[in-house]
């Protein structure tokens, strides 16, 4: 290479890095707007360095470009296989796990806005070069140019608000009662949906879990639990998670069973069946009928279709 001659690659990575700068600001700027709450981030003036100093060719500045890029792939790429692999409901954590038509999205972006950038470091040369005379030129504001960086940044934030438009959301929302049977003991019902976020109704039952005993209560901090009586049981909950509006309808897994009695002496009792927005009113006339636990048991057996799947493993 001539030295009077500048790899374009460090230009146009240069460029990249004024954008997440401006990218950066506007961020800040959308966030005061809409909470009312300042966040003191001063991120673009390192963006701002490096990118001053890829366009000059300055070695350090290059290295530290390329540092920054691989350390946010790397992370994106941690966080991104936890969400859609690691997230188990086997594990303690109860964060949303990512669909696999969301997750490809995502990935999609995420390459798409890194990757060339990084390409550019690491093979500067890929787009030929320019005499340094106009590399100089290509260094400095101007107005049309910083325009055209605000118009990237931008269609950058338009970007990742078109994907949080077009992600859904799988909640819980949970309901507890306690009432007495027709053989006079008491018996707390808690009833666990799932709801989109956004939506009016439930999409179905999760889980339903009865006691004996006119206390329970709900724990959400960590890892859900449901607590009746003096025992607390993990509810066999479907894991929430993050699905695609266009391409994903999220489906109720019909074969789980996500029925749990719990005894007044303690016992746990795992039913082979599934409670559904159209079963329940019937079966809520079952438990109300019912003479005990044992009753209870029999009669809903009876009253519900058994299901092959099999629970979830840690429950209490």
């Amino acid at each position: 290479m001539n030295v009077a001659e500048v790899p374009r690659g460090w230009i146009v990575a240069g460029h990249y890095f004024r954008v997440l700068a401006i990218s950066s600001v506007l961020t800040t700027v959308f966030s005061i707007a809409q909470t009312d709450h300042f966040r003191f981030d001063l991120s673009f003036l390192l963006l701002l360095w490096i990118a001053s100093g890829v366009m000059e060719g300055r070695k350090g500045h290059r290295a530290a470009a390329r540092g920054l890029l691989a350390a946010i792939v790397v992370l994106f790429l941690a966080g991104w296989s936890h969400s859609l692999f690691l997230n188990d409901f086997r594990k303690s954590s109860w964060s949303p796990r990512t669909s696999v038509p969301l997750a490809a999205l995502q990935a999609a972006r995420f390459l798409l806005m890194t990757v060339p950038a990084l390409t550019l470091l690491l093979r500067p040369s890929l787009l030929g070069t320019v005499p340094a005379e106009a590399a100089t030129e290509a260094t400095l504001w101007t107005r049309r140019r910083f325009g055209g960086y605000l118009l990237c940044a931008l269609l950058l934030g338009g970007l990742s608000s078109g994907l949080s438009a077009v992600t859904g959301t799988i909640g819980f929302q949970t309901s507890a009662t306690a009432f007495t049977c027709a053989g006079g003991s008491w018996v707390s019902s808690v009833v666990t949906y799932a709801v989109p976020e956004g939506a009016t109704g439930p999409l179905f039952i999760s889980s339903w879990v009865l006691g004996e005993s006119d206390s329970s209560s709900i724990s959400s901090s960590g890892t859900r639990t449901v607590t009746i009586g003096n025992r607390t049981v993990r509810p066999p909950d479907v894991h929430p998670h993050r699905y695609l509006k266009l391409l994903e309808t999220p489906e109720e897994p019909l074969n789980q069973p996500n029925i749990i009695f719990i005894c007044s002496d303690g016992r746990i009792v795992l039913m082979q069946r599934r409670i559904t927005l159209a079963t329940y009113a019937a079966a809520l006339g079952v438990v109300r009928t019912a003479r005990d636990i044992d009753d209870l048991q029999r009669k809903l057996e009876a009253a519900l279709p058994p299901v092959r799947g099999e629970f979830p493993p840690d429950l209490h």
